[in-house]
């Protein structure tokens, strides 16, 4: 979360001529109900289950998409193994302390409590599933969106 996967994501499947899938946006297509809201109500291991289908559900999309995936998603074994099997990953890091400023303005984001102890927990227990699947790792700290496009389509083609 925070980390400017709908804004790399989009402008990358512009340049890339893709469809762009983002996963937020198709979970609230698919339940009526944005992330934070599916939090509130039926919990945090519900919201990843879904997350998790939501992508799912986008990996066998032909022709291949560029997908914003939920931050939860790497946490499914399931989505660890399709990632692995077919799909090119990016994964986007951002500095914690960055994120925390981020996710702690924001409603639409399901942040339970402190966002600094939230994204921390989190990085440490996603940081190695993430690793294990990215093709590609890009810091956008303190980066437009534009510069990390810019970077990212520059290490694709090289």
């Amino acid at each position: 979360m925070g980390t400017g996967k709908t804004t790399v994501g989009a402008a990358l499947a512009q340049r890339l001529e893709r469809q762009f899938l983002d996963n937020d946006v198709l979970l609230e297509r698919r339940t009526g109900k944005t992330a934070a809201e599916l939090r509130r109500g039926l919990g945090e291991n519900a919201l990843h289950h879904v997350e998790a289908e939501v992508l799912l559900t986008c990996l066998a999309v032909r022709p291949v998409a560029v997908i914003a995936a939920a931050a939860s998603t790497i946490d499914n074994r399931k989505v660890r193994e399709a990632l692995r099997v077919s799909a090119f990953v990016v994964w986007l890091r951002t500095d914690v302390h960055v994120l925390s400023k981020r996710l702690s303005h924001s409603d639409h984001r399901p942040i339970p409590g402190d966002a600094t102890d939230v994204v921390a927990r989190q990085d440490r227990k996603r940081r190695t599933r993430y690793a294990s699947v990215a093709d590609v790792k890009l810091d956008t700290t303190g980066r437009t969106g534009l510069e990390a496009t810019d970077d990212l389509m520059r290490r694709i083609r090289a």
